[in-house]
This record gives structure tokens, sequence and C-alpha cells, in this order.
């Protein structure tokens, strides 16, 4: 699964990976923080945690491992510096400030490829 964070610089896609990977693992308690200085996390052995911000080539990202895992679960923030690297199919999430309350957030989830049609049409 490729899920794609969009947004500026604190919407809030490391607070929504946080969720997801928590919920996901039951565990509200484990400690997800933003990858940006490794680029990459792991978490359970196969959910990747990706935060792109600090990568300068789209080159280095075979060196860092994304998409090697067929069967893994992939949250990339900044995903506009994947450029030729962005997987055919994805779940494209952006994240924006609320207009008239700065504190909440508006989210635009949209599916890309057959893969994730069904996720689109059931929001």
């Amino acid at each position: 699964m490729n899920i794609l964070l969009y947004g500026d610089l604190g919407t809030g896609k490391t607070t929504f990976t946080k969720g997801f990977i928590r919920s996901l693992l039951n565990d509200n308690s484990l400690s997800v923080t933003s990858p940006t200085f490794a680029l990459v996390k792991v978490y359970d052995n196969h959910i990747y945690h990706a935060d792109l911000y600090r990568l300068t080539d789209p080159e280095e990202i075979p060196y860092v491992g994304l998409f090697e895992d067929p069967n893994g679960i992939y949250l990339i923030e900044w995903p506009e510096r994947l450029e030729y690297y962005i997987p055919d199919e994805y779940l494209e999430i952006t994240l924006y400030y609320n207009n008239e309350d700065m504190t909440k957030r508006d989210i635009k989830i949209k599916a890309i490829g057959e893969k994730y049609k069904h996720i689109e049409e059931a929001i």
C-alpha cells in the first residue's frame, strides 16, 4: 500500500502518520516520530514511514529502500521529491489548513489507480 502525504509545513502529515501507524498496530503508546534525518523509519518490519523533505536528488530513492517490500505499507511525506519514482498506484492524501480555524485541518483523499479505487468510492 502506498500512501503519499501532501501538505504545507505544519499541516499534520506526521501527526496523521502517527495516528495511522498506532491504529494499524493497535498500540497508542508507540513512539512515531518524523524520520526527517534518517529519511525512513520501519515499524513492525513492514510499515515504512518516509520523510523526504531533506532529499535533494531523486536518484537517492533506490538507496533508502522505498518500494522494495511488495507487502509493505508506505507512508511518504513530501512525495513530490520522488519525481519519476512515484508509484503507478497510490492514495494521495493532502492536508490543508482550515480557512476559518487555523487549529483545524481539512483533508482530501484521492485514489490513483485501480488498486485503490474502492477506497475513494467508500469515502
